[in-house]
C-alpha cells in the first residue's frame, strides 16, 4: 500500500513537472523583457546615446525623404513613450520646412501590429512649420513627405482605424504662401501667418467612413489681418451621410458665438455632381446664440472701416435651417445696448434664382445708433451713403418700423410702416427687371421743415438730400417725389 502511495506521488509530480517548468520560463522570460526594458530606458537617459539616436534616426529620415533632417536628442520614456528634442526638417529645395522644439508621442505596439493606430498622447511644442507653394503646376512643398510613406502597391487598400486619446500643441506658428499670387487686405488664405496657436484636441476615432473629434481648445492669432481667435471648441461626428456638431463656442476679443446643437444630413458627390447639387442635399438644422462686437469683422471686411464706429456689442438669437438650398433664420432677435432692436424671420435662396424674403415684426432705432449706422454707410471710397444724404437723415431721429419685402431676379416689392421722430409714413415700393421703381408713400403729419431746407427750390432740396447734380434731379424728375 505505502509503494502504492509512492509510486502514485512520483506519477503525478513528473505531471506537474512540465507547469513547473512553463511558470520558470514565464517568469524568466517576463523578467528578462522588464530587465531589458529598463536598462533600454536607463541607457537612453544618457546623454553620448540621445545624441547618437538622434543620429541614426536623423541618417534613416534623411534618405528616406531625400532632404535634410536633423534632432539633437532622442530618448525613450515609460510606457512607449518617444520624445525627440530639436526636430528641424527641411523641404525638397532645401528651404525651411519644420522646426520643432520637442515632438513627444505614446503608441500601442500590441494595437499597431494589429494594423490599428492607437496613440495614447502626441505632444508638439515651439514649432514654426512653413508650407509654400511656388507654382501652381507644383505641388506644396510638403508633398514629397506623404509620398514617402505612401505605399506603391495601388491595387490593394488598407483601411484607415486611428485614434489619438490626446494631442497637445503649444507655442507655434504656421506659414502659408501661393508665393505667385499677391497679397491682399485682411485675412487673406494666400498668404497667412498664423502665431501662438494652441490646440487640445482628442481624435476619439478616424476611419475611411467616419470620424469622431473633440476640440477642447484652439486659440491663435493672424498677424497680417490682426485677427485673434481667444478660444474654439467643439465636439463632432461625421459619417458619409450625417453630421452632428455639439457644444460649439467661439470667443473672439469683444464677441461670443454658440451653437449647443447642429445637425445635418447629406450625400457625399461623386465627380459628376456638381455643387449645387451638393447643395440641394444638404438639411441641417441649428440653434444660434451669442454677441458680436462689429470691429471684430475688421480683419475679414477691411474695406468697411465704419464697423470700428459701434463701441458696444449686439447680442443675438436665431434658429437655422438649411434645406432645398435655402437658408432661413427663424426668430431673429438682435439687441444692442447702443439703441437697437429687430425681431424678424428671413429666407435666402442659396442656388439659381437665389430668391429672398424678410419679415421685419420690429425694428427700432434711436437717434445715436442712427447716427452710428449713417457713419458707417457713408465712410469708405465707395460708401453706398454719401456724406450730404447722411447728414440730412440724421435728422429723422427715432425710427420704428415694421415691413415685408421680397426679391427675385425679375421682381422685387418691400412694403413698410415707419414712425419717426418727424411723422410717420407707409411705403410700398416695386422694382421690375428692367429697373423701373414704382414708389407709393402715405405720410402722417411729416415735418419736412425738419428734414430739409424749406428756403430752397424742390430741385436744390433733392440735389441736397441725395447728394446728386442739379441736372441729374431735373433728368430723373426726383423732385417729383419730395
Amino acid at each position: 500500500m505505502q509503494e502504492t502511495s509512492k509510486k502514485a506521488t512520483f506519477v503525478l509530480a513528473l505531471a506537474l513537472l512540465p507547469i513547473k517548468i512553463i511558470k520558470i520560463i514565464a517568469r524568466f522570460l517576463v523578467g528578462a523583457t522588464l530587465g531589458l526594458y529598463l536598462l533600454l530606458l536607463l541607457l537612453t537617459s544618457l546623454p553620448v546615446v540621445q545624441r547618437w539616436t538622434a543620429e541614426k534616426l536623423s541618417s534613416v529620415l534623411a534618405e528616406q525623404l531625400q532632404t535634410a533632417v536633423t534632432m539633437s536628442n532622442v530618448r525613450l520614456g515609460l510606457f512607449n513613450r518617444v520624445v525627440v528634442d530639436d526636430l528641424s526638417l527641411l523641404d525638397q529645395d532645401g528651404r525651411h520646412l519644420l522646426n520643432a522644439s520637442r515632438l513627444s508621442a505614446k503608441v500601442d505596439i500590441l494595437e499597431l501590429i494589429k494594423g490599428r493606430v492607437r496613440i495614447a498622447s502626441v505632444q508638439l511644442y515651439g514649432y514654426d512649420i512653413r508650407l509654400r507653394r511656388d507654382d501652381p503646376a507644383r505641388p506644396y512643398n510638403f508633398q514629397f513627405v506623404i509620398d514617402s510613406f505612401s505605399s506603391d502597391d495601388t491595387t490593394s487598400h488598407t483601411p484607415i482605424d486611428i485614434a489619438i486619446r490626446d494631442i497637445m500643441i503649444r507655442r507655434g506658428s504656421v506659414r502659408h504662401d501661393l508665393t505667385w499670387l499677391p497679397h491682399q487686405e485682411g485675412i487673406d488664405p494666400n498668404h497667412l501667418r498664423v502665431h501662438d496657436l494652441t490646440l487640445h484636441a482628442a481624435l476619439r476615432a478616424l476611419t475611411n467612413d467616419s470620424i469622431n473629434v473633440e476640440v477642447r481648445r484652439l486659440s491663435l492669432e493672424e498677424s497680417s489681418s490682426t485677427l485673434r481667435l481667444r478660444n474654439m471648441q467643439f465636439a463632432l461626428e461625421a459619417s458619409r451621410s450625417e453630421c452632428h456638431i455639439s457644444d460649439m463656442t467661439i470667443d473672439l476679443p469683444g464677441s461670443t458665438l454658440s451653437i449647443p446643437h447642429l445637425e445635418a444630413t447629406y450625400s457625399i458627390p461623386d465627380t459628376t455632381q456638381r455643387a449645387t447639387q451638393f447643395l440641394a442635399g444638404i438639411v441641417a438644422k441649428a440653434d444660434v446664440t451669442g454677441s458680436l462686437l462689429p470691429s471684430d469683422l475688421l480683419p475679414l471686411l477691411p474695406h468697411l472701416p465704419g464697423l470700428s464706429n459701434f463701441s458696444t456689442p449686439f447680442s443675438f438669437s436665431t434658429s437655422v435651417t438649411l434645406a432645398d438650398s435655402r437658408l432661413q433664420l427663424g426668430e431673429l432677435n438682435v439687441r444692442s445696448q447702443q439703441g437697437l432692436a429687430l425681431a424678424a424671420q428671413c429666407r435666402v435662396g442659396l442656388a439659381p434664382p437665389q430668391n429672398a424674403w424678410a419679415d421685419i415684426e420690429r425694428l427700432s432705432i434711436d437717434a445715436p445708433m442712427l447716427g452710428a449706422v449713417l457713419d458707417f454707410l457713408s465712410s469708405g471710397d465707395n460708401a453706398p451713403v454719401s456724406p450730404t444724404l447722411a447728414q440730412t437723415l440724421r435728422r429723422i431721429g427715432d425710427i420704428s418700423l415694421h415691413g415685408r419685402g421680397e426679391y427675385s431676379p425679375t421682381l422685387s416689392q418691400a412694403a413698410a410702416d415707419i414712425s419717426t421722430s418727424i411723422g410717420q409714413a407707409s411705403l410700398n415700393a416695386t422694382l421690375t427687371d428692367n429697373d423701373h421703381l414704382r414708389l407709393h408713400a402715405e405720410t402722417t403729419d411729416i415735418r419736412l421743415a425738419a428734414l430739409l431746407d424749406q428756403e430752397r427750390s424742390p430741385v436744390d432740396r433733392a440735389e441736397r438730400l441725395c447728394g446728386w447734380p442739379t441736372e441729374h434731379v431735373r433728368r430723373h424728375r426726383c423732385w417729383a417725389l419730395l
